[in-house]
C-alpha cells in the first residue's frame, strides 16, 4: 500500500513465554482503544459541524431580526417625519421617539379594532355610542320595568 502506515511488531519469544502474550495483551487493549477513539472523534466532529450549523442559523435568524426592526424603526420615523411636515418641527430626536412610539402603540390599537372618532366638526347625524351617566340610569329603570310587564305571560309566574 502506497501511502498507509504499517506498524511492525517483532515478539521474540523468551523463555517467559508470558512476558509476550502480556505484550500482546497491551498491544490488543492500545488498538481497541485507538478504535473506540477513532468511532468517538467521528460522533465529535458530526455534532460539532451540526453545533455550528445551528449557530450560523442563529446568526442569520437575529441577523434578520435586527434587520426588521431597523426597518420598523425608519418606518415609524418616516411617518414622524410626515407628521412634522404636517404639524411643524420638533424641539429635539427625545420627542420624536416619544411621538414615534405614541404613533406605534396607536397603531396596535387600532390593528385590534380600535375606532376614533373626531368630536370637532362632527356632523349632528351622528349619535354617541354610549348614553351619559343620567339616561344609563333611566334606561336600566325603564328596562326592568319592561321585564316585569313581560314577566305577567311568563309560564314560570307564580301568580297563576
Amino acid at each position: 500500500d502506497i501511502g498507509s502506515e504499517w506498524i511492525t511488531f517483532a515478539i521474540v519469544t523468551s523463555a517467559a513465554a508470558s512476558t509476550g502474550f502480556v505484550i500482546l495483551h497491551n498491544i490488543a487493549a492500545l488498538v481497541r482503544m485507538a478504535l473506540e477513539l477513532a468511532s468517538e472523534r467521528v460522533i465529535l466532529d458530526g455534532q460539532c459541524e451540526m453545533l455550528e450549523t445551528l449557530r450560523l442559523r442563529n446568526k442569520v435568524t437575529q441577523e434578520t431580526i435586527d434587520a426588521f426592526r431597523k426597518m420598523e424603526q425608519i418606518t415609524y420615523y418616516k411617518y414622524v417625519d410626515k407628521l412634522q411636515d404636517e404639524l411643524g418641527r420638533l424641539e429635539n430626536g427625545e420627542e420624536e421617539g416619544k411621538v414615534a412610539k405614541s404613533l406605534e402603540k396607536l397603531s396596535d390599537l387600532i390593528s385590534k379594532g380600535v375606532e376614533i372618532y373626531t368630536s370637532i366638526e362632527t356632523p349632528k347625524e351622528i349619535k354617541n355610542l354610549f348614553p351619559p351617566v343620567e339616561e344609563q340610569r333611566a334606561l336600566t329603570d325603564r328596562s326592568s320595568q319592561n321585564l316585569e310587564d313581560k314577566g305577567a305571560g311568563n309560564i314560570y309566574n307564580k301568580n297563576e
